[in-house]
């Protein structure tokens, strides 16, 4: 049977989280990547373009035949030797030891525990020779899934392995990666980790241009650099190169005697705040000039990073680096490099990301945008964005949504100002601030401080001050302010037309509220005309990835120019609804086709039980509702009746089975006993007759309800087994997914009416009771009080 690919993913991470016992995530992860290798180049070993040899004995089958042998794990050793040799991978996939009683335990605990690793790479959901050869998309997805466990398991001692996908596509983005033209075009990271960043720039220029950029990388870890390796070829990038080594002291990309390999794209996300970045380097005589601009503090290597960086950037090269945020305001030597940064016109951008997304460290960061193409002598401005409230909480880490990462990569190459999120800071208020590039020194992202109105508490009254707030909506939905507002006998303020609890209902039923609904879904139809085709013509030819971002770019254009709607709300539902079941309906639909059943198998999320019934079988689903709310009432009537006289010495007490379930059997016999009894109550007739009044009728309501179902179960399913791919098409496509994405758009408008009521909600419950209103009500209570005491002979002064 098949399983979503995140169920997969989850149980795969299950397993391995029970298996690895003792043993720190951050070596475990070792062990299980590099099964995760072997596994898949052994299932596409045979298939054209992967470029790897898999020798004989060497493949996971073969593994699989020594599952509880005492030389497992040297067998799994040997053949990881075998494929490294034959595919010159160096120690890449060798870094582990199968073998190894420390980690693993010893003798039959040893061989359990590799046999059942072994086990799990052996599901039918990890067979890759089934696979379209455009993806290894499971595979990568797989990875994915697992490194983020990893990294969120190890710690911030050890997760710095790992760069969030999400940042990583923002990086890539920003730095102008569609601009490639040619596969020699140079990316670089000079601290790859297990490579997550530099992959998914490398996707990025593929998915874009169609160019496979030549990729170079290092890591001072070896696991890690191993990591890097197979994760490279996982991807099927079998020619990147992934260096081992200090990229400070001992970089490995040097172009001969002529100093640094030069790239066109370079992204980094090194350790924060290194102290010991200058072990085994004297950086004043550094022969490839790399501190030309300035010599990092000793025990800071921020800087340091982002200088090898920016010198191994060709003249027309860019690059992104992610630093913590003392980057920007720190003094001494960093100001005085950054000083050097601006006036040379290398640094383009800085971006504020939200705390907690980066899994070595908690502490927030931001993106140093540098570029060499447009760099001048005498400094340029600076464009500044604020992304740092744009995040979910995921699990114990924060995350970018897919509008997080749109808006910013939007915002940033356009070079739009937003009010409170981005603005383009010219260069004299640089040099005026001394360089101090502290985001909120030029950017006000926060709310508006949420202040009171002493007028308004005195006088009463919605303070005018407060409702600049909805001055985009009120120019955008003419005459809903004077819908809402009355003038409140003051310049300064205006009170409520309606009554709070009405104001949902009428901002709703405004003709400019309607109208910009009509916009709205004249913009869903318009695209929905364009999109709905295409959607029933998906095939095996199609790429998800690029499906979804086609897809969704196309729906936030079309509600962009909608005012009020916030178009990147209506983006991430649908990007929310693709993750949640139409990434899981597509890859069914390109090995199945437009069918529900394939290779004997149903895909009851395509056409789900209940969404059919809705559409052709609804008079049979509600005759079946009303037998069982029928039945419902009887169980309810019963159980009344059971609480009222089924105690210890209840009428009922006799017809109960073990003292505990009332049976018609018992009931029957109670009643002839009594019968034959010339003073039977008949009170007691009574209850004993309702209660097998109410079990006949029970068991009669219950055979109903089951022959029912099984009536509608079969009209299902010979339903279901006649459906025409047409039919298939219509359901799936004007049923499930437009309805979800038309869902998306609702919602958005809805909380344009929401954001309205809250915020005139909020101002009239704080000042509905100005202080005269108080005083009086003080007054008229003292009154009272003093009346009352004064009857007790009480005088109250």
């Amino acid at each position: 049977m098949r399983v979503k690919k995140q169920q997969l993913y989850a149980s795969l991470w299950k397993s391995c989280d029970e298996l690895r016992g003792g043993m720190d995530a951050s070596q475990y992860k070792d062990y299980i990547l590099v099964l995760l290798f072997l596994k898949y180049i052994s299932d596409r070993s045979t298939a054209s373009g992967l470029g790897l040899e898999v020798p004989e004995g060497a493949s996971f089958n073969d593994l699989m035949k020594l599952r509880g042998k005492t030389n497992i794990g040297e067998a799994i050793n040997k053949a990881l030797d075998d494929i490294a040799k034959a595919n010159e991978l160096g120690t890449s996939i060798t870094q582990a030891d199968f073998d190894d009683d420390d980690k693993l335990g010893k003798g039959q605990a040893k061989v359990d525990r590799l046999s059942r690793l072994l086990g799990l790479f052996a599901q039918p959901g990890l067979d890759f020779t089934r696979h379209h050869a455009d993806g290894a998309d499971i595979l990568g997805d797989a990875y994915e899934y697992l490194m983020r466990n990893f990294a969120t398991e190890s710690g911030k001692s050890k997760g710095q392995f790992y760069t969030p996908p999400e940042v990583a596509r923002v990086m890539a983005r920003i730095i102008g990666i569609d601009r490639a033209r040619s596969a020699r075009d140079v990316l670089y990271d000079p601290t790859c980790g297990s490579g997550s960043l530099l992959l998914k720039a490398f996707e990025e220029a593929r998915h874009r241009t169609g160019i496979a950029l030549t990729v170079y990388g290092q890591e001072m870890d070896n696991a890690t650099c191993a990591l890097a390796t197979m994760n490279m070829v996982l991807h099927g990038n079998t020619t990147a190169m992934i260096l081992s080594g200090n990229t400070l002291a001992e970089p490995q990309t040097r172009n001969g005697t002529r100093g640094l390999l030069l790239a066109d794209y370079v992204v980094a996300n090194p350790p924060f705040s290194m102290k010991s970045w200058s072990t085994g380097l004297t950086p004043e005589n550094d022969d490839l000039r790399r501190f030309s601009l300035g010599v990092p503090p000793e025990k800071n290597g921020d800087f340091a990073f982002l200088l090898h960086c920016l010198a191994s950037m060709k003249p027309t090269g860019s690059g992104c680096i992610v630093l913590p945020h003392g980057v920007l305001f720190r003094g001494n030597a960093e100001a005085r490099i950054r000083q050097a940064l601006i006036e040379r016109g290398y640094l383009k951008g800085i971006i504020g990301l939200p705390p907690n997304l980066f899994y070595g460290t908690g502490i927030p960061a931001c993106l140093i945008v540098l570029d060499k193409r447009e760099a001048k002598e005498l400094g340029r401005d600076l464009f500044m964005v604020d992304a740092s409230r744009g995040f979910v909480k995921d699990g114990a880490k924060n995350r970018l949504r897919e509008m997080d990462l749109h808006k910013i990569v939007d915002v940033f190459n356009r070079g739009e100002d937003v009010p409170g999120y981005a603005r383009r800071v010219p260069y004299a208020e640089l040099v005026a601030n001394d360089f101090n590039l502290n985001l909120p020194r030029y950017i006000n992202s926060g709310d508006a401080a949420d202040e009171h109105d002493l007028q308004a508490h005195m006088s009463g009254g919605l303070p005018t001050a407060d409702l600049t707030r909805l001055d985009s909506i009120w120019s955008a939905l003419p005459g809903l302010r004077e819908a809402l507002l009355a003038p409140a006998g003051r310049p300064d303020a205006v009170q409520l037309r309606v009554a709070p609890e009405a104001l949902a209902e009428t901002i709703t039923q405004h003709p400019a509220t309607r109208a910009l609904h009509g916009q709205l879904h004249a913009a869903l139809t318009a695209w929905l005309t364009t999109w709905t085709p295409r959607l029933r013509g998906l095939s095996a030819k199609d790429k998800p990835k690029v499906l979804i971002e086609e897809l969704s770019n196309s729906l936030l254009a079309a509600i962009r120019p909608v005012p009020c709607i916030d178009a990147y709300e209506v983006y991430e539902g649908l990007r929310v609804f693709w993750a949640a079941a139409m990434s899981d309906d597509v890859d069914w639909i390109r090995d199945a086709g437009w069918r529900v059943f394939f290779e004997g198998e149903r895909n009851a999320d395509l056409i789900p039980d209940a969404l059919l019934i809705r559409l052709e079988f609804a008079t049979e689903q509600a005759a079946l509702d009303a037998l069982l709310a029928h039945l419902e009432q009887l169980d309810a009537e019963l159980e009344a009746l059971d609480e009222e006289h089924g105690g210890e010495d209840g009428l009922l007490a006799p017809a109960k089975l073990w003292g505990k379930t009332i049976t018609a059997k018992l009931l029957r016999a109670r009643l002839a006993t009594i019968a034959e009894l010339k003073n039977a109550e008949e009170g007691e007739i009574a209850v004993l007759g309702r209660a097998l009044t109410l079990l006949n009728a029970q068991k009669k309501a219950q055979d109903a309800a089951k022959l029912a179902r099984k009536d509608l179960d079969q009209k299902l399913a010979r339903r279901l087994a006649a459906l025409t791919e047409d039919e298939v098409r219509d359901i799936v496509v004007n049923h499930r997914w437009i309805p979800a994405i038309t869902e998306a758009t609702t919602q958005a408008a809805r909380r344009v009416t929401q954001h309205i009521t809250d915020l005139l909600t909020t101002l009239h419950d704080r000042y509905a009771r100005p202080l005269p209103t108080i005083e009086a009500e003080v007054a008229a209570l003292s009154e009272r009080v003093g009346a009352h005491l004064r009857r007790l002979g009480v005088v109250w002064s």
